[in-house]
């Protein structure tokens, strides 16, 4: 398989280093403008460094690391607000352009499941970032941004990401997420949705675009169809004066609850929908490599530069993450083939970060591709012999409440 953690840190140690890059990535002509100790690829490439404890000391590591002179915090939290946001964003939109360009990624019976899922961000509740981002909460008083992802569930890469106000609504990113998504010419794209995201104007879209989708709907909507339609068949519904086929499925989940799916597959049995919805789940744990592994919420700024930045360079490491654990999976089949095991095994993702934490400069900063590469094998390797974990398909474990209120937990320990 084309090695896209390489490919991507090459295009981003390039662009980086790139005159045309820094003049389109400062804010003013005047920024950066005389050489000094810190300068703009040393901010980009600090910023870039899996930043998670107090910033003097992530200073002091990233310029022990590189041996260079030691910057105060101030000095640089003065020089990334010279740093427009989109230029993190444009290292990320590298990671996507990468995954699309790989005609080898799995695929599920020919398609690449791409769920749509939204959530909220905490952030410090400073009049700036209020004024921006606004406020969520019983007495709506908590500064809370809102941000969106569209996720590759097989091979957990994320094809598009949005940093909104907390009124931006998830259907609107949605859309958004289509519409960037079309731009990259993904073959066989099936689209999955919860119950959150229902909108005959997203089906129409879709539908308009020839592209496929399964969505969850809420209790009562369209309820005259899904009371009169089968499990299975097709029924029609108009959205501004045109007519739409949609083939509604009903799932008897084990709780005893009534799923009801919108789509528009006719290839698959009814009893096939329960495990095609059910690859959205990974999703959820997508977010969870974000927010809690990456620590998103963990931001090294109190400005809505520096807020966005920590958003879309967290983006562009949570592919590289993706991007790495690809490699050491294939590493960890290889180790484990002819093995007589009850489970597979797959990558450590918290223990791949901390693997990655530091090194992934060290490939930024080095010019030898085969030295990158060496890096590189020897945290995959290790990763493949020393970390891996079962992959337990359709676990449903209860899970005993703790026996006390700990602060820390010996099953989610940070990896940074």
């Amino acid at each position: 398989m084309r090695n896209m953690f390489l490919m991507a840190i090459a295009s981003w140690a390039t662009l980086i280093s790139s005159y045309n890059f820094l003049l389109d990535a400062r804010k003013a002509s005047k920024c950066f403008s005389r050489k000094g100790d810190l300068g703009f690829v040393n901010t980009m490439q600090a910023t870039l460094n899996f930043n998670n404890h107090s910033q003097q000391l992530e200073l002091d590591n990233y310029f022990d690391l590189i041996g260079d002179a030691y910057i105060s915090q101030q000095a640089y939290s003065k020089s990334r607000q010279q740093i427009k946001p989109e230029a993190f964003e444009q290292l990320f939109r590298v990671t996507t352009c990468e995954a699309a360009a790989n005609k080898e990624l799995a695929t599920f019976k020919g398609y690449t499941p791409m769920a749509v899922d939204g959530s909220t961000i905490a952030i410090d509740n400073l009049p700036e970032l209020i004024d921006y981002f606004g406020c969520s909460g019983t007495k709506v008083s908590s500064c809370t941004g809102r941000i969106s992802i569209a996720c590759d569930t097989l091979n957990e890469i994320v094809y598009d990401a949005a940093i909104e106000p907390y009124s931006v609504g998830e259907r609107i990113l949605a859309i958004r997420h289509i519409e960037r998504l079309r731009t990259l010419d993904l073959p066989n794209l099936l689209y999955i949705f919860d119950r959150g995201y229902v909108s005959d104007e997203i089906l129409a879209m879709l539908e308009n675009g020839g592209e496929k989708y399964i969505m969850r709907i809420r209790d009562n909507w369209h309820s005259n169809l899904v009371e009169t339609t089968k499990s299975g068949e097709w029924a029609s519904f108009q959205y501004k004066g045109k007519t739409y086929n949609v083939r509604i499925i009903k799932i008897l989940l084990d709780t005893g609850e009534l799923e009801v799916l919108f789509t528009n597959l006719s290839e698959f049995e009814p009893d096939d929908f329960k495990q095609l919805y059910f690859m959205r789940w990974p999703v959820e744990t997508k977010y969870d490599v974000v927010k809690n592994k990456l620590m998103l919420e963990n931001f090294t700024g109190k400005t809505e530069t520096t807020i966005k930045q920590d958003f879309w360079a967290i983006m562009g490491l949570s592919n590289l993450v993706a991007f790495a654990k690809l490699e050491a999976d294939e590493k960890i089949a290889e180790k484990d083939a002819g093995k007589n095991l009850k489970y597979k095994n797959q990558a450590n993702t918290n223990a791949l970060i901390g693997k990655l934490k530091d090194k992934l400069i060290l490939m930024l900063i080095i010019n030898d591709p085969i030295m990158r590469e060496l890096i590189f094998n020897r945290i995959t390797s290790r990763i493949a012999h020393a970390f891996t974990v079962p992959i337990r398909p359709d676990r449903q474990v209860s899970r005993k409440p703790p026996r006390q209120n700990k602060p820390f937990n010996q099953c989610t320990k940070k990896s940074l």
